[in-house]
C-alpha cells in the first residue's frame, strides 16, 4: 500500500491527524474531524475514540496520531 502524501502551507495552531484504514472503516472524515474539535486529540481523548470504533465493530488495526503545529 503506498501512503498518502500531500504538501502545503499550515498555520500555528493547524492540527494534522494521521490514521490507519481501520479507523475509516468505522467513522467518517466529517466524523472524525468534529470528534476532535469536540473532544479534543489528548492520548485519552483519541483512546476514547479507538475505543468507540472498537464498539462498532473494529476489528482491523487502528492508529491515530496527530501533530499540532506550533511554529
Amino acid at each position: 500500500m503506498v501512503p498518502d502524501f500531500y504538501s502545503g502551507i499550515y498555520r500555528p495552531g493547524d492540527l494534522f491527524c494521521m490514521i490507519t484504514d481501520g479507523i475509516l472503516e468505522h467513522a467518517s472524515p466529517d466524523e472524525l474531524k468534529s470528534f476532535l474539535i469536540e473532544h479534543g486529540s489528548s492520548e485519552d481523548d483519541l483512546a476514547d475514540l479507538v475505543a468507540e470504533l472498537n464498539r462498532r465493530g473494529g476489528s482491523d488495526n487502528m492508529t491515530i496520531m496527530t501533530i499540532k503545529a506550533v511554529k
